[in-house]
């Protein structure tokens, strides 16, 4: 990967899928950069149960 690699900037489509649903969903993409190689973590906030699916709510 890259040392200048922008994640918001990619022009690739699944990178920005990645970011579109990462930021639809309120999420955080991190980037860990190895040698070889990087990881990539995606980070959501937990739901507290009540709109989960299968919860019953409305």
């Amino acid at each position: 990967m890259p040392p200048d690699f922008e994640p918001n900037a990619s022009k690739g489509l699944g990178m920005r899928l990645v970011s579109a649903f990462t930021s639809q969903l309120g999420g955080r993409l991190d980037i860990r950069r190895h040698d070889p190689g990087a990881e990539f973590i995606l980070t959501f906030p937990r739901l507290d149960g009540r709109n989960s699916p299968g919860s019953g709510a409305v």
